[in-house]
């Protein structure tokens, strides 16, 4: 299983998004885009995101394996 292959998708109306993470708080969108799938930057792209939301996401309380994911798509390992 690869990093994104948590899952066959999410269905959001009738966009179909697939899970980066196992929680779901990172997807990929119709256009294979990662982006957010929570709170005020829901929808917008992970890698043009507010530094100051990426690091308090990493300072606080999710899955590491969360964590771990975002590194990657920042550093471009994972796009």
């Amino acid at each position: 299983t690869g990093l994104s292959d948590f899952g066959e998708g999410l269905h959001h109306g009738r966009v179909r998004t697939i899970r980066i993470d196992p929680l779901g708080k990172l997807v990929r969108n119709e256009h294979g885009t990662i982006v957010w799938n929570f709170g005020m930057h829901a929808g917008k792209s992970v890698t043009q995101t507010d530094p100051g939301f990426v690091k308090w996401v990493l300072n606080k309380d999710f899955p590491e394996a969360t964590k771990m994911i975002l590194r990657k798509v920042l550093e471009g390992e994972l796009v």
